[in-house]
């Protein structure tokens, strides 16, 4: 599953079209950031939190991180077996390896029988740079729907 959401990432950061180079420091940060969830979650209907692990590729990186994912308010109707998202990551200067750390909130809805997609957008954070990530792809294994203003709380850059 992975193998196709980083490719479709890059290729949404080629179109953007950041104009010149980025730098690891004092510059700019763009890559491509995986998360997979790593254990079963708690899923309140209208809020819901899965532990996750996330690899950070691209300029200053890779890096890997701990932390936390769900619907902040809205519906999570998923009992799903396995979920990866890939999110394009663009953002201020990159100060340090805990760069990427930090809370992030914006829009998802996901759609799953059997096997299906999930989408991200507009998600923006703030943690030690200040990071936005304007889209998120993603697939899982499961079944159910969700929808709503989601959430990714990442920390412990090794």
């Amino acid at each position: 599953m992975k193998k196709w959401i980083a490719p479709a990432l890059i290729a949404a950061a080629a179109m953007v079209g950041l104009s010149g180079e980025a730098k690891a420091e004092g510059g700019g940060v763009l890559g491509i950031l995986s998360c997979s969830k790593t254990g079963t979650g708690t899923t309140y209907v209208l809020h819901s939190r899965n532990p996750v692990e996330c690899t950070y590729d691209g300029i200053g990186g890779p890096q890997k991180y701990t932390g936390i994912d769900g619907i902040l308010l809205g519906i999570d109707l998923e009992i799903e077996n396995k979920a990866v998202m890939g999110y394009l990551v663009l953002g201020g200067t990159w100060k340090d390896k805990n760069s990427l750390e930090g809370y992030f909130v914006g829009a998802k809805a996901s759609a799953t029988l059997g096997v299906g997609i999930a989408a991200q957008a507009g998600l923006a954070g703030i943690g030690n740079d200040i990071t936005l990530v304007p889209i998120g792809l993603g697939g899982q294994i499961g079944i159910g729907a969700t929808g709503g203003i989601s959430y990714l709380a990442i920390n412990g850059a090794k």
